[in-house]
Formats: structure tokens, C-alpha cells, sequence
């Protein structure tokens, strides 16, 4: 007997440090126009972490792509994406 289980996490962290400059409501725009269900998970000093819900996972090249070329406009220092880890997904 075979028993297959699925753990839905929450997906993928979109780590943005953030310029002086940067306009997270600019940010977060673009953000969604890519993965319309993002959701801002901690705004805290120059950090910005976004959820990127794994259902969207197709849309992210589309995603990064835009955020490396308008980064200076945008007012990203630099950014990252990490997947979802046991830990969290059972802490939830």
C-alpha cells in the first residue's frame, strides 16, 4: 500500500533589501502584477519579506527579470528568494 501526502506550504520568500529610496508601494505593484496573491510578510528596517505563493511559480522569471532591471528605479539594494522550509510549513 502506497501513501502519498501532500504538505502545502506557504510557498517561496522574496527577501528585498531596501534603498533609502525605495517606494515599497511601486514594489509591491510590481510584485503583483506577477503574482497577484503576494503578501507582504515583515517590513522591518531595510528588509522586505514577500510571500510568493508556489500555485505562481511559472510567473517568477517574468518576476525576477522585471525587479533586476528596474531595481535602481525601484530602490532595491539587492534580493533573494528561499523556499518555504519544513520548519515553517509545521509551525503554521
Amino acid at each position: 500500500m502506497n501513501i502519498f501526502f501532500h504538505i502545502k506550504g506557504t510557498g517561496y520568500h522574496l527577501i528585498v533589501v531596501k534603498e533609502p529610496n525605495c517606494d515599497v508601494l511601486s514594489l509591491m505593484e510590481v510584485i503583483k502584477n506577477h503574482a497577484p496573491s503576494a503578501s507582504v510578510e515583515s517590513h522591518v528596517g531595510a528588509e522586505l519579506t514577500v510571500l510568493l505563493p508556489t500555485e505562481e511559480s511559472i510567473k517568477f522569471e517574468a518576476l525576477l527579470t522585471e525587479l533586476e532591471e528596474k531595481g535602481t528605479q525601484l530602490g532595491i539594494g539587492s534580493f533573494g528568494v528561499s523556499a518555504t522550509t519544513m520548519e515553517e510549513v509545521f509551525l503554521k
